[in-house]
């Protein structure tokens, strides 16, 4: 009897054990956190309401997240927890239950693995993202130097067909006129063309080299500080000349007017007087073979008293560039031309004094000959053998003229 009732006890032990057993939720299998589909750690459970797959999935998205950075893991203390955190970010909060399970002796034993397991992770993915920046970076300094060199090819050929169009057709080069003044003719016109082309060329040679050279500098992470010094050397100096000529805007137009006037009073007086030459025109102040001498005094006086005295009226500054520079040209002719200044003023005096006429035969400068032209600065005798002599004005100062009857 009594054997009976132990047996029945056990038996209803053994059925309460396994029924309570059978009510129980199996254990979860445990969860890799990853990073770029790399297993970092492994997690063995669960937290609050989330599932060990849930928190492991959280720690992998903190881990994407903080992989840019430069920052690297550490622990911190949350209570009686302790948390990996990279910079401001934390990846995960571990508890003694996640070090049981485990297998770690104690908590701070587990949270340094974890950290040492994080950190590796990143130095390693932090690597091959710095080697893959670099590759690509490599190609894209290709790429563009391709696209470089073609585009410079392009802009030398286009430079080449423009300048031989304009030499080998000159005809299909037009005057530039102010309605009807021509105020730069075919050939000046077709020369500062081909300047221009050659100017423009170069700039663009150079802007497009400057380009790919910031742009190959400005990928990689060691050359970026030289890009901030290549562009405030080449275009500080531009910008600060950018300024200037917005501030000085006003006064740049007014200039540029009056240049632009002062070209069309000298090209009209030009063409009065290459009128009358040609006899074109007859006024009774001025003969014909004195206008060229006549135009050039009146084009180089207008010009030296536009600067002189008309530049420091439109600019407001006595002391301005343009003042200074009229200045300059007349210490330069003063200084540097004193012997062709010599000669000038001797073929003035000679040629309005009037006192020889072409024809005449004459010894002049210590040289005899007739006449063939006077000009500004010499007088063209024709010798006894029919050789052409160009005797300088300044001569006649130390020698005799004399006009043979």
């Amino acid at each position: 009897m009594t054997r009976g009732v132990v047996r029945a006890g056990l038996l209803t032990l053994w059925l309460t054990i396994s029924i309570v057993h059978a009510q129980e939720p199996p254990t979860p299998p445990p969860a890799d956190v990853t990073l770029h589909e790399e297993a970092v750690f492994r997690l063995y459970r669960g937290e609050g309401t989330l599932t060990v797959t849930q928190r492991a999935q959280r720690a992998s998205r903190a881990l994407a997240e903080v992989v840019e950075g430069e920052d690297k893991a550490a622990l911190a203390q949350h209570g009686i927890k302790r948390a990996v955190v990279v910079g401001a970010i934390p990846i995960i909060e571990l508890a003694e239950a996640d070090a049981r399970l485990a297998g770690d002796s104690s908590l701070e034993v587990h949270a340094e693995r974890i950290k040492q397991r994080v950190r590796s992770a990143l130095e390693r993915e932090r690597e091959r993202s710095r080697i893959a920046n670099t590759v690509f970076s490599g190609s894209l300094v290709v790429f563009f130097g391709l696209v470089t060199v073609y585009l410079m090819r392009k802009l030398a050929d286009y430079g080449a067909r423009s300048r031989t169009f304009l030499v080998r057709a000159p005809h299909r080069v037009p005057a530039l006129r102010l309605k009807r003044l021509e105020v730069m003719g075919p050939a000046a016109l077709r020369s500062v063309l081909l300047v221009l082309l050659s100017v423009g060329q170069g700039l663009g040679l150079f802007g497009l080299g400057y380009l790919w050279l910031v742009l190959s500098l400005s990928l990689f992470v060691s050359t970026r500080p030289y890009v901030e010094r290549l562009t405030g050397l080449v275009l500080s100096p531009l910008s600060k000349l950018v300024t200037r000529i917005a501030a000085e805007l006003p006064v740049l137009i007014v200039v540029v007017i009056a240049i632009a006037l002062l070209a069309v009073i000298v090209r009209t007086v030009e063409m009065f007087f290459a009128s009358v030459a040609r006899g074109e025109t007859r006024p009774s102040w001025i003969e014909p073979e004195l206008a060229a001498a006549t135009s050039t005094l009146t084009r180089v006086g207008l010009v030296i008293f536009a600067l002189v005295f008309v530049g420091p009226v439109l600019t407001g500054s006595p002391e301005g560039a343009l003042s200074r520079t009229g200045v300059v040209m007349l210490l330069a002719l003063a200084l540097a031309s004193t012997p062709l200044l010599a000669s000038i003023v001797a073929g003035v005096a000679l040629s309005f004094a009037r006192a020889v006429k072409l024809g005449d035969r004459i010894e002049y400068g210590g040289r005899v000959g007739v006449v063939r032209d006077i000009g500004m600065i010499v007088m063209t005798l024709e010798d006894d053998d029919g050789g052409t002599v160009r005797v300088p004005h300044a001569r006649s100062l130390f020698m005799p003229t004399r006009i043979a009857k």
